[in-house]
């Protein structure tokens, strides 16, 4: 956190600088109402080390920034919602992801399932944290509507997120 108020030069800086931070949550497709603070606080502090070390003027402020930012972030993500990559195990012996033994689940139904868990698995390092939620909800079974509702998003604004989202998926699967 804050130690101390900061200082005037510190504090033109930040002025100077303070798109960073929008131009760092909209990069992210992060609601500003919910991480604008969170991503503030990692802000300053990149401000503070970049005016007290000179040593890193040798990267541009931005760069220092994002990275601050991106971990204050996370933090806050990984506080919150837990971590993102802790995936349901399915295991051949004991069950399907429903707890079902796998010989009584239908071929078909039994694809589908490890086809969800294989997509969740291969983009939950890919996406931004939005996307992933919002297509872990969807392959849940939950409609644009109602994921819409859950989230405060438009539809449109769900729907568009889910395009990118498949478009990853896309590239994902294209890459050798």
């Amino acid at each position: 956190m804050l130690d101390s108020a900061l200082t005037d030069q510190e504090r033109r800086f930040a002025a100077e600088n303070h798109r960073l931070i929008l131009a760092y949550l909209a990069r992210r497709g992060l609601p500003e109402e919910e991480y604008y603070a969170v991503a503030a606080l990692g802000y300053i502090s990149a401000v503070r080390r970049y005016l007290s070390r000179p040593e890193l003027h040798r990267h541009a402020f931005s760069t220092i920034a994002n990275q601050a930012m991106r971990r204050s972030v996370s933090h806050a993500m990984r506080t919150r919602y837990g971590r993102r990559h802790h995936m349901e195990t399915v295991s051949l012996d004991t069950g399907g992801t429903d707890g079902m033994p796998l010989h009584a689940i239908s071929d078909k139904r039994m694809e589908q399932q490890l086809e969800e868990v294989l997509i969740l698995h291969a983009l939950s390092a890919k996406l931004p944290a939005q996307q992933y939620d919002l297509m872990r909800l969807r392959l849940a079974g939950y409609s644009v509507r109602e994921i819409a509702a859950e989230k405060k998003l438009s539809e449109k604004k769900v729907r568009t997120l889910l395009r990118k989202t498949r478009e990853s998926y896309t590239r994902l699967c294209e890459s050798p």
